[in-house]
């Protein structure tokens, strides 16, 4: 092994010897040499540089070797690294004083040559770095026998205070044990809680003992129980006074507050000292001071808060605090049991509901899909109409059925919505105007009976991203129940519409309030579940406010309603507001959708009056154009000649659109990139996923001639 680079540090004021032993040095290559010839410069050379071995001259012509070594160790206990004396007139009293100095060797100069110097220098360093290592663990075991001792001392210490800590742990496993066996046969909370309350301050000999609960009306208000220890009453009577009368909420910031945010048990030794502690007042009164307070939970839910109080200050028991939280585990499994009851009851009363909802948007989705081929019938026959009647007269007729149909088209969606089979059309929407537009469009039956609406509107309010007619439908329902509700008020008929936004411009609030005789609180928590109504037969479906709830929560807001009994009602919807997309460009008008010249087409379609209907129209835009009935039908066709494009619906008798497409993709790969699908069944999964899967263009039903003609021209000319 390559020996290590060593920096020898020579004090000599000999510069005939100082050359000697550089030239000794320097021919192995292994060793940096530096000199002084006095020994202030060899001190200062010391404090700038870290030698690997000092080589000192005894008889210096400032100071001798002793006085040397006495200054270099005027810091430290021993001398930082190896020393080796070289003296001319060197005495055996004089090495052994060296050696007493910590120094590694000394050497008589006429004794040295190359070889006996780097031997010399190797041993002094060898054994100054074996004597650091031996000091090293001496001073390890030296601590490892200090830390032995303070164990023992420790040990001794617990020893001694064991048999108190097994006999208290004893006495609280038989405490915990009495309220285990409790917690297990009780069929109500509040008996255990009793029992807990007793069992705890006669293991404490405290006096008083008392239950929090949260507030069953869901206002995250903690209220004090009537579960009570008074060990006399009449002594506790203004402190039990001043807990009855206090509503605390969950954050409170004292003890209390402090056991219900964080799941823990907690003491206190002086709450009459305490600022936040908002009964210290009663509790000098009474004569308490410490406090101990530990959570009834089930899980990590903080469901009831036990505190005692003692009547003089005492320091925090520890094993009880431990203790606390496996109580409060038990307790907790009876309250649990009860909460378990109640909402078995309301999982039963949801199931119900949810099985109404699932049967109600089977019927709707059905009814909105049969729908939707005669709308797409409806729709493209008016737009022929509106196309060959010119400037007629009629074309005022043409355009009340094309909005009624319209009309019907928007229902669609709306029952699908309602069904959740709907994705909504978003578009930027401003609140304030579909306000403004429902009012005035409901204005004059709010005027004939006697309804002042207000609109207090804020202003610059963000654009949402949502659905216009679904919002506005919301709207109208809103102020339609609000309508009927103001009906049945004898007093001041007032309707009040606000809007507002939040200070971070991420949510936007409509509030809807009427002064009408209100919700009874009975009825408050199913208003707005699906067919439940509150109107007379033949006034109401129920679906309204069930089919409003849809579409905020498919918009990503909510909808409440708050109410007290004789001051009307207020229903409140909170909706995101996210980031507004870029308008789509404007439908082009039939003129600037040319037709594609001398292309043939097929229309695959079931239903006589769609297939027509296409038929006359894209031969009215010059197409040769052949109609079918099913996919089997036009395999058939295709073996007699070739189309440019198939225009085939997804739903069919025999062979249907995905199978088609599957033996084309066989047979005629080449008409892949030729086929548009027309379906009003987009929503059903297994549409979705071939669709998906395939890329194929689709139109959905109802559609328009607009979008039909832009469709066929994109494929065509992509071809």
């Amino acid at each position: 092994m390559a020996q290590m680079p060593l920096t020898i540090l020579c004090v000599d004021d000999s510069t005939v010897d100082r050359t000697l032993y550089r030239h000794f040095l320097s021919s192995t290559g292994i060793y940096t040499f530096l000199e002084a010839a006095t020994g202030e410069e060899g001190l200062r050379s010391c404090q700038t540089t870290q030698p690997d071995c000092l080589i000192l001259d005894f008889y210096l012509p400032d100071m001798d070797g002793f006085e040397f070594l006495d200054t270099l160790q005027a810091e430290t206990v021993s001398l930082p690294y190896p020393v080796i004396i070289l003296t001319g007139q060197g005495t055996e009293q004089l090495a052994v004083q060296a050696m007493h100095r910590g120094v590694q060797d000394y050497v008589v100069k006429d004794d040295v040559s190359a070889g006996t110097l780097r031997r010399i220098i190797a041993n002094a360093v060898d054994k100054f770095r074996l004597q650091q290592m031996l000091q090293t663990h001496r001073s390890l075991l030296q601590e490892q026998n200090l830390a032995l001792r303070q164990q023992e001392e420790t040990l001794q210490a617990l020893n001694a205070t064991l048999a108190q800590q097994v006999a208290e742990r004893t006495a609280l496993l038989e405490l915990l044990q009495a309220i285990t066996a409790a917690a297990n046969e009780a069929t109500s909370p509040e008996a255990v809680l009793q029992l807990a309350l007793d069992q705890i301050c006669t293991y404490t000999g405290w006096p008083v003992g008392h239950v929090y609960l949260a507030a069953s009306d869901g206002s995250g208000l903690w209220m004090s129980s009537p579960i009570w220890h008074l060990d006399t009453p009449a002594r506790f009577a203004a402190f039990q006074q001043a807990t009855q009368a206090m509503h605390m909420p969950m954050v409170e910031n004292d003890i209390i507050g402090h056991v219900i945010t964080s799941g823990q048990p907690e003491w206190h030794g002086d709450v009459t000292t305490d600022p936040a502690f908002r009964r210290s007042a009663s509790a000098k009164e009474s004569g308490l001071h410490s406090v101990f307070a530990c959570p009834i939970l089930i899980s990590r839910e903080v469901v009831g808060v036990m505190e005692f109080y003692a009547p003089k200050m005492q320091q925090p028991h520890t094993m009880l605090l431990d203790f606390g939280v496996q109580i409060g585990i038990q307790l907790g499994r009876v309250v649990e049991r009860q909460h378990a009851a109640a909402q078995y009851q309301l999982q039963q009363e949801a199931l119900y509901q949810s099985e109404k909802l699932a049967a109600m948007g089977s019927l709707l989705s059905g009814v909105a899909h049969e729908l939707n081929n005669p709308l797409a019938v409806v729709l493209m026959y008016v737009d022929l109409l509106r196309e060959e009647l010119g400037h007629s007269p009629l074309l005022e007729l043409i355009d009340e059925v094309t909005r009624a149909a319209e009309r019907c088209k928007r229902l669609v969606h709306a029952f699908l919505t309602l069904a959740r089979q709907h994705t909504p059309d978003r578009t930027a929407v401003s609140l304030n105007s579909l306000v403004t537009d429902t009012v005035e469009l409901l204005a004059y039956t709010l005027q004939v009976d006697n309804i002042t609406v207000h609109l207090e509107l804020a202003e610059n309010l963000p654009l949402l991203w949502a659905d216009a007619h679904q919002i506005q439908q919301v709207i109208t329902s809103l102020i339609t129940n609000a309508h009927q509700a103001l009906r049945e008020s004898l007093a001041l008929r007032q309707l009040t519409l606000t809007t507002r936004c939040n200070a971070t411009r991420t949510c936007v609030t409509l509030a809807v309030t009427d002064t009408g005789p209100g919700v009874p609180p009975a009825l408050q928590a199913r208003i707005f579940e699906p067919f439940f109504t509150t109107k007379p037969v033949g006034i109401g479906t129920g679906l309204g406010l069930s089919l409003c709830k849809g579409i905020i929560e498919q918009h990503g807001g909510t909808i409440t309603m708050t109410s007290q009994p004789g001051q009307g009602a207020t229903f409140c919807v909170e909706l995101p507001v996210e980031a507004v997309c870029a308008p789509a460009p404007v439908s082009p008008e039939r003129d600037q959708i040319p037709a594609v010249p001398d292309k043939s087409i097929l229309i695959i379609d079931d239903e006589p009056s769609i297939a027509s209907g296409l038929k006359r129209l894209l031969s009215r835009d010059g197409y040769t154009v052949e109609t079918v009935a099913n996919g089997h039908l036009a395999l058939t066709k295709l073996q007699e000649r070739s189309y440019d494009l198939l225009l085939s619906d997804m739903r069919m008798p025999e062979i249907d659109g995905p199978s088609l497409y599957q033996t084309l993709e066989r047979q005629y790969p080449h008409l892949l990139r030729r086929v548009i699908f027309l379906t009003g069944d987009t929503l059903n999964p297994e549409t979705k996923r071939f669709l998906d899967q395939s890329a194929a263009p689709c139109l959905t039903k109802p559609c328009t001639v607009a979008e039909i003609r832009r469709a066929i021209q994109q494929v065509l000319e992509a071809e």
